[in-house]
């Protein structure tokens, strides 16, 4: 049965022209997707919405269920109301305070809206047909990247001009995919509510 990965595989030899998996293994080109992906999650991260209980008379909560996290957009408390009431917080590593006059009462509801990466894997993703494609031109760029190393670094068949033909096939791919990466940015709506810009995360004391 297909998956996600594997169609994408499929998809990228298409591609690339290389069907029988004549230059790349399938292990080189998931690597070159990865790549791709991680590029693709910070210019576009993946919206998410959790929520996360409050410690009874506590203004901190642990985000720290929060995996591969990038950004943390608002937080909702107390949650059920309309309009939504979205607080002010600060971050410090893996612990999120709520800026707010009064501290949780009780065991309480939140909802953090954050922004983390994308996952492509064998049962599920969370890209629709276009970034999936669109991350394929990424992958398209880094596997023949990957090939422009290789003929530098040892001795090939393809002649003095290999590397530099794997060279500028990899720059018209990322390329293509730096573009496509800005043009989407400037196309896509954050702000479906009042957002509150964080006090910058830290994990050190900066000193004095």
């Amino acid at each position: 049965m297909a998956t996600p990965l594997a169609d994408a595989l499929a998809d990228l030899r298409v591609e690339l022209k290389d069907a029988a998996s004549a230059i790349w293994s399938d292990a080189e080109l998931t690597r070159a997707i990865e790549k791709a992906l991680e590029e693709f999650s910070k210019a576009i991260p993946y919206q998410n919405k959790t929520t996360v209980v409050t410690v009874a008379g506590s203004r901190d909560i642990s985000i720290s269920a929060l995996t591969g996290r990038i950004n943390v957009r608002a937080v909702e408390w107390p949650v059920g109301s309309w309009p939504q009431n979205f607080v002010g917080f600060a971050i410090w590593g893996n612990t999120l305070t709520m800026l707010t006059d009064a501290a949780p009462a009780a065991i309480e509801n939140t909802y953090v809206y954050w922004e983390g990466p994308h996952t492509l894997g064998a049962s599920s993703t969370t890209l629709d047909v276009a970034q999936i494609e669109l991350v394929l031109i990424g992958a398209a760029g880094y596997a023949c990247l990957q090939e422009q190393v290789d003929a530098t670094d040892s001795l090939n068949t393809g002649g003095q001009r290999a590397a530099t033909d794997w060279e500028k096939l990899a720059a018209h791919y990322l390329g293509r995919f730096q573009a496509l990466l800005r043009k989407r940015q400037k196309l896509r709506t954050r702000r479906l509510y009042v957002e509150t810009d964080p006090v910058p995360s830290q994990s050190s004391d900066p000193g004095p």
